[in-house]
């Protein structure tokens, strides 16, 4: 599985560098930008099915980057079956339909202001969209499917809750190089010497709304938004190097120095990202630093099954380490699985709010795992129903030491 998805997100960066190739952006403008995204985008990549939004999001931006570039909308043919596709995987196929129809209102401003011929035709990208629509529908839940991605767009209990499902709040490096790459993507824009077409215009500001709206969307902009970024700097560049050539010529062996000093920088970046994930002891150090790796292992080591209670950024990780021996009370998939009703109860009894005794008992707990300073884990301390288990500086442990009762 691990394998699975780390070609799906090597796959999704390389199309994305493909794009970059197909506007001549420059290699090393490519690289560097692209360790920045790698970064950006740490916060939400990972083993989850929106990395496959992410992959086919590039290759569909590819399908119009390519199409609109060698004025070949035969290539809009594929863009139905990708979506039927995308539908049937994942509910981020709705943004591959915005795309589709940023792209149809981009040239059709496009033809209307264009003063010399050709103009782009709009007619295919019009057909694309309609026969995309129309190939989403093709999935188990019919229209249901194209409703339900719309129930993301508005506040609820579960997003108030879900970090990644807040607005980024700039305090971390991962939301700190975002706000770096959209600050030079407009700095780049306003000194570009480049006229930026509509459409890049237009997907620029729809996906930047969108991932300051919530964090969890800068993987998204990052797809979308990074060409648009790196043609943006090519331009700038050009243009301050048609100056500087005016008054400095710079010698072909001190650019290929430079050149060389800069490419140095970005591979020794690359490798110590990489050692990250491709050293098992730092994985292991890093898993140990966020999940509750001890308590877990005395409810693997009983080889009974359990309904556990436990932290919610814990749930998909315990459920995970335990397999079928183990059911957790709610876990990360949030309002995909659990219905608004099972959060109020999860915070209820995780605050020690009247009444968490019998809605843990009417659960069936057996196993409560949470951190030390939690409501609950201090209220869990005195009652004579339970006992610990396990406890470190990271989680408590507890298990009922007699029947439940309610």
């Amino acid at each position: 599985m691990l394998l699975l998805y780390t070609v799906i997100i090597t796959a999704t960066f390389a199309l994305v560098g493909v794009r970059m190739h197909v506007r001549d952006v420059p290699p090393l403008v490519s690289t560097f930008l692209l360790l920045g995204a790698l970064l950006a985008a740490g916060g939400s990549i990972g083993m989850r099915m929106q990395m496959f939004s992410l992959l086919l999001l590039a290759v569909l931006l590819l399908i119009l980057e390519k199409a609109r570039s060698e004025r070949a909308p035969r290539l809009l043919f594929y863009v139905p079956p990708l979506l039927c596709l995308w539908a049937n995987l994942h509910g981020g196929f709705m943004i591959g339909l915005a795309v589709l129809g940023i792209a149809l209102c981009g040239s059709v401003i496009e033809r209307i202001s264009a003063a010399t011929e050709p103009r782009p035709r709009s007619g295919p990208l019009a057909l694309a969209l309609v026969a995309s629509t129309l190939a989403t529908l093709l999935n188990p839940n019919g229209v249901a499917a194209l409703i339900y991605p719309f129930r993301f767009l508005k506040r609820n209990p579960f997003t108030t809750r879900i970090a990644e499902s807040l607005p980024p709040a700039f305090n971390d490096p991962v939301t700190i190089a975002f706000g770096v790459l959209v600050s030079v993507l407009l700095l780049s824009l306003l000194l570009s010497q480049q006229r930026v077409n509509v459409t890049d215009l237009l997907l620029a500001g729809a996906f930047t709304l969108l991932a300051f709206s919530q964090a969890r969307n800068i993987a998204v902009w990052v797809v979308a938004v990074l060409p648009i970024t790196a043609s943006a700097i090519t331009g700038a560049v050009g243009r301050f190097r048609n100056r500087a050539k005016e008054h400095v010529p710079i010698q072909a062996q001190s650019a290929a120095l430079i050149n060389g000093a800069l490419l140095t920088i970005v591979i020794a970046a690359y490798t110590l990202i990489a050692v990250n994930y491709l050293d098992t002891s730092r994985l292991a150090a890093m898993e140990s630093e966020h999940f509750p790796l001890g308590a877990v292992a005395i409810l693997k080591n009983d080889h009974r099954p359990h309904r556990v209670f436990c932290d919610y950024e814990w749930g998909g990780y315990v459920s995970w380490a335990l397999g079928d021996r183990g059911l957790v009370f709610i876990d990360g998939r949030a309002d995909t699985v659990y219905p608004t009703s099972v959060l109020d109860q999860y915070l209820s009894i995780a605050s020690g709010l009247a009444g968490w005794h019998q809605e843990l008992t009417k659960y069936g707990a057996d196993a409560v795992i949470l951190p030390p300073s939690a409501p609950l884990a201090r209220l869990l301390v005195t009652d004579a129903q339970w006992e610990i288990a396990y406890a470190d500086r990271l989680s408590v442990l507890y298990v009922r030491s007699s029947p439940a009762r309610l």
